[in-house]
Parts: C-alpha cells; sequence; structure tokens
C-alpha cells in the first residue's frame, strides 16, 4: 500500500477502463476512454489532498494487480 507514482498511470488507467462498464453512473470519470493523462491529474490531485490532509487516496499493489482506497475524514 503506498500513494500513487507516475509509473502507475498505466495500470490505473487501464483499471479504470477494465470497471466502466459495471461502475454506478455517480462515477461519472469512470468511463471505458479514461486515458493515462487523466490517472496522472488525478494522482496530482491525491497529493495535493494528502498535503493538505484533507484526503489520503492510496494504491493497494500485489504482483500482478492494483486497486485503489481513498480516505476522505481521520479524526485524530
Amino acid at each position: 500500500m503506498r500513494a500513487f507514482e507516475k509509473k502507475d498511470a498505466a495500470a490505473f488507467a487501464a483499471m479504470v477502463r477494465d470497471t466502466a462498464m459495471s461502475a454506478d453512473q455517480s462515477m461519472y470519470w469512470c468511463h471505458p476512454d479514461y486515458t493515462e493523462a487523466q490517472a496522472l491529474e488525478w494522482f496530482a490531485v491525491c497529493a495535493q489532498e494528502r498535503a493538505f490532509q484533507t484526503a489520503y487516496e492510496f494504491g493497494i499493489f500485489t504482483i500482478k494487480s492494483l486497486a485503489s482506497y481513498q480516505v476522505r475524514q481521520v479524526s485524530t
């Protein structure tokens, strides 16, 4: 488990495209044409939110796959 890195963009974009058909309609950003550039834009947003401590998005990586998880509220 770690923060996304630029090298993860291709796998992240592929994951989004692969799940686009079964995604909830409220996930408007999840579509079959999702690009690596869009993934990199998302990673930049994630980095900014971590810096401001407003959200903590990270990937869960295995040898064969990538998953994404997000925490939007942290209690101290």
